[in-house]
Parts: C-alpha cells; sequence; structure tokens
C-alpha cells in the first residue's frame, strides 16, 4: 500500500505509475484542490493506493478505523479501481483511497462492490 501525504512524493508516484486511469483519478483530485496551493497538501487529504495483495486489514490498520465504522462521502467504481472518498474531520479532511479491481482480497471487492456506484465508463 502506498500513502502520499504530500504533492512532490505523489508527484513522483504519478510519473512512475503503470496505470493511466489512476493517473487520470488522481490528477482530477489535485487539479480541484489546485485552489487550496497556500495549504500543503497533507493538511487536506491523504492518498492511499492500494497493491492487488493488500487486504482489508492493511487497510483498516492504515485508516485507523474499521470499514463499517467510516462514513464514506463516495464509492465510485471506475474500469479498473474503485475510488472511496471518506472525510473523516468537519474541516473538511479526508481520504481518497484507491482499491484495484484485481486485488486479492475477496472481502475488500465485495465491500467496495457493496457500497459503489458506476462511473461513466463502467456503465456499459
Amino acid at each position: 500500500m502506498h500513502c502520499f501525504r504530500d504533492a512532490p512524493s505523489l508527484h513522483q508516484f504519478l510519473n512512475a505509475c503503470r496505470s493511466p486511469e489512476l493517473v487520470q483519478l488522481i490528477g482530477q483530485h489535485l487539479a480541484a484542490l489546485a485552489e487550496f496551493d497556500d495549504v500543503p497538501l497533507g493538511e487536506l487529504v491523504r492518498f492511499f493506493i492500494l497493491d492487488q495483495d493488500d487486504s482489508t486489514d492493511a487497510l483498516v490498520l492504515a485508516l485507523d478505523r474499521n470499514l463499517t465504522d467510516i462514513t464514506m462521502e463516495t464509492c465510485l467504481s471506475h474500469s479498473e479501481w474503485f475510488e472511496l472518498i471518506i472525510v473523516v474531520s468537519d474541516d473538511g479532511f479526508g481520504y481518497v483511497v484507491f482499491i484495484p479491481k484485481n486485488i486479492a482480497d475477496p472481502s475488500l471487492l465485495e465491500f467496495c462492490a457493496s457500497q459503489s456506484k458506476p462511473t461513466e465508463e463502467d456503465d456499459s
């Protein structure tokens, strides 16, 4: 699992990323957050990108909360990824979690599928 709290490390990851869809999705978030350029990225959001061999337990540890206890803003189903947006504080700080659809943990896939809304590219 990758966790990003600052823009330079996130950009470094994106430059090496082999998933054009993931690059596009994260780019959309960064564009939306650009209006807050006077605030460090880590004070606005934390990005989590899971690998194929990550598990529900690893995500629970990283988020420091059970999946059943989170208030999810949204869960989107894209072609290759699930995208979870979780707001964790009243000031709007949150987590953006990307889970690959080929992840080995079936319980995590079930959770995402039960929570997700299809996006236009996934609604075929």
